[in-house]
């Protein structure tokens, strides 16, 4: 009789545009109204097994879930359900969009025939903490402070433009002088061959997997830099060298006023740049998750979380 309360309660949040994730009476935790079953915190611990085979704990996995419903509480709260149907419209963008099929694959073999917990444990945590930082980037709220310091720093440059540099310094914006090449992305000025070079570090990665996965992000931050700086110095194509370009910059990070030095015959531009930092964004999604009531029935698993990620201790996590 239980279990079939239990069943009707989960049907009745699904059709309200919220999936109750399917658990017991009590499951191994809940955050806010999604909740998780032991079978699929173990589901969650082999997901990440395939990916990082030495970070394969029970409490790396509940971290995982917890953030990514924690994110998914957060977008709710501003308007932005993650329904039944999102999942599923994600999961076919994953499986359109995959550089590494082989490594889909063995996801999708971890969670079996279980679709269910494929989109609610598999795919949902990640692609809600993503969803949720995009919409604070793109959302203007967030960032009219940073906005409004960028523009009247541009006012004043745009007078006296040799006093670029003091301005900054004046009003409080982080100036830096940049190299603008199409191939290198932005380099600190006068430092293009030392950023050519490769960085002497040991990173030491553990498994083929993550080395791959290690290799694919430098090769995304390498051409997301590259496209930056061709973005750049498009933008500036018409500004006069000594002149400042008339608006805002606005990246993901913050919002640029930006100065030509110099225009060189290979095409590459020095900049002068000043930023005003968009306010950060841990900082405001932790204001923001503390609120949401955390429960994880293990004692052992809420010491080794507390443990093991910093941000918990800001969080109501408690027993049932």
């Amino acid at each position: 009789m239980l279990w079939l309360l239990s069943a009707v309660m989960a049907a009745t949040l699904a059709a309200g545009g919220i999936w109750l994730l399917r658990g017991p009476a009590e499951p191994a935790l809940r955050v806010g109204p999604y909740a998780v079953s032991d079978e699929q915190l173990e589901l969650r611990r082999r997901h990440v097994a395939v990916l990082y085979p030495d970070s394969a704990q029970p409490e790396v996995a509940a971290a995982q879930l917890v953030q990514g419903y924690l994110s998914a509480v957060v977008l709710a709260k501003y308007g932005t359900e993650l329904d039944r149907r999102t999942w599923e419209a994600e999961a076919l963008r994953v499986d359109r969009e995959t550089r590494d099929p082989e490594m889909l694959g063995q996801l999708k073999a971890v969670y079996a025939a279980d679709q269910e917990s494929y989109l609610t444990v598999g795919l949902l945590p990640d692609f809600a903490q993503s969803r949720l930082f995009r919409y604070y980037r793109s959302a203007s709220r967030f960032a009219e402070e940073s906005r409004r310091r960028a523009a009247a720093f541009l006012d004043e440059a745009e007078q006296n433009p040799a006093e670029f540099e003091a301005l900054a310094a004046k009003l409080g914006g982080l100036y830096r002088k940049v190299e603008a090449d199409p191939e290198l992305g932005l380099i600190p000025f006068g430092a293009a061959e030392d950023a050519a070079a490769p960085e002497l570090r040991d990173e030491s990665p553990r498994s083929r997997r993550e080395r791959a996965i290690r290799a694919r992000m430098a090769g995304d931050q390498a051409a997301q830099e590259s496209a930056a700086a061709r973005m750049l110095i498009s933008r500036l194509g018409g500004v006069a060298a000594g002149a400042v370009y008339p608006r805002t910059l606005e990246t993901g990070e913050s919002f640029e006023a930006a100065r030509v030095l110099d225009r060189r015959a290979d095409g590459t531009l020095v900049v002068e740049l000043v930023s005003f930092a968009k306010p950060d964004y841990g900082a405001w999604f932790w204001s923001e998750a503390r609120t949401v009531p955390v429960v994880i029935r293990d004692a052992g698993l809420r010491d080794a979380l507390r443990a093991k990620a910093a941000w918990a201790k800001d969080l109501q996590i408690a027993a049932p």
